[in-house]
């Protein structure tokens, strides 16, 4: 009989430290995403403030068991399957990171590397990667303990789950996603299973296609077609730089991805028709590629990630239809084919690891287990085992208070004593109709976007109650969200003429940048520096936007006014290199690179770093010759010179 249970892991772990308290209200973007994602991850708050010192730290986790498989869950890490362990073969089938190790992948920030995470809502790393979610037990076909996690996600406003199954004697677990548009309006979806192996010399990925979209992460950010015949693409260790490769999977094929070893033994992931979309992400056998793998691990550590997603591309969404639920199943487990035939010729080789998923995993049973959970996905729960958010809740309380809709749920999932200290004001705004006042200097809260809420904030303007500095803080944020910038900033001004704050003197310094307005929003960022001249973050924002302009003077001014601790932030430290360089003190700017230097936030495919290395080499052999820095010094620095080691994070090096 399997069993499902809490328990603690221990591993050397990073500091996450508290979230951002300024709201994020530029847009998102990623390497990965080419120029698809331009979209704020709003309401929730940026993760930026984790570190990279390690110690043994205690994780709690799930664990569900049977006599074959233990599957272990990171429950406030996103719910993240962080290890899939084999008992007959005695074998690891997930890259399980020996260390947490937080860096800047992810919509919200904060992403690790290691074991399946699951995507929800908007392109990119889940905002749930690295916060806790929910968890209940709820009974299997034949009494089995399955897992339940769940949560409500902001972006979109939608509750979505996920149920586990591992029966007895089975070398696979199964996982039941159902996500739930409550709108009367049709909302974009996307889903990604994201699942790390190892990567090794020899490792091939496999997936039953005949062509493949790849993107190299160049600056085109095109995706180009590939046959898939007759060549190395589906051998991880031959690309020389990063790489997603998406697999066109034929719609009469069932969709599966593998990741097989030079044994033939290796982990496949199978699912229904509709997760059709399967990818390999690979960092590359480049400089850049192999220090990302270091970086979000420790040295020797590799991995690469296979995925299956409810689209052919990561660039793309899914139309959901108003007030629908969907639903499908996947299955994760090992497999075992011939070497001979699985690193043979490349029609050959995937039809022979087909025909061995059909054998260990046939169809019938394929579809007879989707059908016994899909029976139980409004079932309650037995037992809440890990609790997370309170924004279910109140959405739950909102709705009920409105007369409206009731979210198409299991009952029991959300309930008040889901609420902490984060919602309670947000739940005395629905029920008191009042948002708390607070003092003008403390972390303004959790945010809200959605026209619902926002309306609250509104009704409340016209109680005396309501004229307070912080309710047309967060009107203006929700506004700003819905692309009502004018709204927004008159709100923020509101805000200021009722109590000047960092917050408000931030965010208008943020929208009058995005107008193009430059001397208003440096003014902003001056008053709120004033206002709190220890707020990092703003100091942080404050110096990116100086030095995107060139304003090195004005650099210098504000560096000189800031504490240690806050010049010595990374990120302030860069900054200070860059407008080093643009002063002509290279001086600075060489010992900057004689130092040593870790950037914790280095964005995924930003390549600050290596441009001010290149920039600082071009104008040396511009200043050796005595004439003014031009394209060909360029050229000659990035051909001529290496960037120091651990500085190089290159995802794309031009051949």
């Amino acid at each position: 009989m399997s069993e499902l249970r809490i328990a603690w892991y221990t591993m050397p772990s990073a500091t996450l430290g508290p979230s951002n308290p300024l709201p994020p209200l530029k847009p998102y973007s990623s390497a990965s995403s080419g120029d698809f994602s331009c979209e704020r991850y709003l309401p929730y708050r940026t993760q930026d403030r984790y570190d990279r010192v390690k110690t043994e730290m205690c994780h709690k986790v799930a664990i569900l068991e049977n006599d074959r498989l233990r599957a272990t869950f990171l429950l406030n890490l996103g719910g993240r399957l962080w290890s899939l362990f084999h008992k007959p073969s005695n074998r690891e089938l997930l890259m399980c990171n020996p260390v947490f190790q937080p860096a800047n992948l992810a919509i919200r920030n904060a992403w690790f590397s290691g074991g399946i995470e699951w995507n929800i809502s908007k392109f990119g790393h889940c905002p749930f990667t690295c916060s806790p979610i929910h968890a209940a037990e709820i009974e299997g076909p034949n009494g089995e303990p399955v897992l339940r996690l769940f949560e409500y996600e902001r972006c979109r406003d939608i509750p979505f789950q996920i149920d586990f199954f591992l029966p007895e004697g089975s070398d696979f677990l199964f996982s039941s996603p159902r996500i739930t548009n409550p709108h009367e309006h049709e909302i974009p979806m996307y889903w990604w299973s994201n699942i790390a192996v190892i990567e090794s010399p020899q490792t091939r990925v496999l997936a039953p296609a005949d062509s493949a979209l790849g993107h190299d992460y160049d600056e085109s950010g095109a995706r180009k077609a590939q046959s898939l015949k007759n060549n190395d693409l589906t051998y991880p260790s031959k690309w020389p730089s990063a790489i997603d490769l998406y697999f066109v999977i034929p719609k009469e094929r069932r969709p599966w991805e593998a990741s097989i070893e030079a044994d033939g033994k290796g982990f496949v992931h199978i699912s229904s028709q509709q997760l059709y979309g399967r990818k390999m992400f690979v960092w590359g056998m480049n400089d850049g590629g192999r220090r990302w793998q270091e970086f979000l691990s420790q040295p020797g550590s590799t991995y690469l990630e296979i995925q299956g997603g409810l689209a052919h591309t990561q660039g793309e969404y899914v139309r959901m239809p108003a007030e629908t639920s969907w639903s499908w199943l996947e299955a994760f487990g090992p497999i075992e084919a011939d070497p001979q035939k699985v690193f043979g010729e490349w029609d050959s080789a995937w039809r022979s690891v087909d025909a061995v998923t059909r054998s260990i995993m046939p169809s019938e049973e394929f579809d007879n287990t989707a059908l016994e959970l899909a029976e139980r996905q409004l079932q309650s729960p037995k037992a809440i085992i890990h609790q997370a958010s309170g924004w279910g809740y109140l959405e739950t309380r909102r709705r009920e208070l409105a007369s409206a809709q009731k979210l198409d749920i299991a009952n029991g999932l959300y309930s008040r004593d889901n609420v902490t200290a984060k919602e309670q004001p947000w739940l005395e705004l629905l029920e008191k109709g009042k948002l708390p006042t607070q003092k003008v200097e403390d972390d303004p809260g959790e945010y809200i976007a959605n026209p619902e809420w926002k309306q609250l904030l509104l009704d409340q303007t016209n109680e005396e109650a309501g004229k307070d500095w912080h309710t047309w803080l967060h009107i203006g944020i929700a506004s700003y969200n819905a692309n009502n910038a004018q709204e927004a900033m008159d709100s923020w001004h509101q805000a200021n003429i009722k109590k000047p704050s960092v917050w408000a003197h931030r965010n208008l310094a943020v929208a009058y940048s995005e107008l193009g307005n430059e001397e208003q929003a440096w003014q902003h960022y001056q008053e709120a520096l004033k206002l709190h001249p220890a707020e990092r973050n703003i100091a942080i924002e404050a110096s990116s936007f100086l030095i995107q302009r060139h304003m090195t003077e004005e650099l210098a001014e504000l560096a000189s006014k800031l504490d240690d601790s806050i010049r010595n932030i990374p990120r302030i430290k860069l900054a200070l290199a860059h407008g080093a360089l643009y002063a002509g003190r290279l001086d600075e700017v060489e010992s900057f690179f004689l130092t040593p230097f870790q950037l914790e936030d280095l964005r995924e495919g930003d390549n600050a770093l290596t441009d001010l290395w290149f920039e600082y080499q071009a104008v040396k052999l511009a200043d050796a010759e005595g004439v003014p820095l031009n394209e060909s010094h360029k050229d000659s620095a990035r051909k001529g010179s290496s960037p120091p080691k651990g500085f190089d994070f290159r995802m794309h090096i031009e051949s």
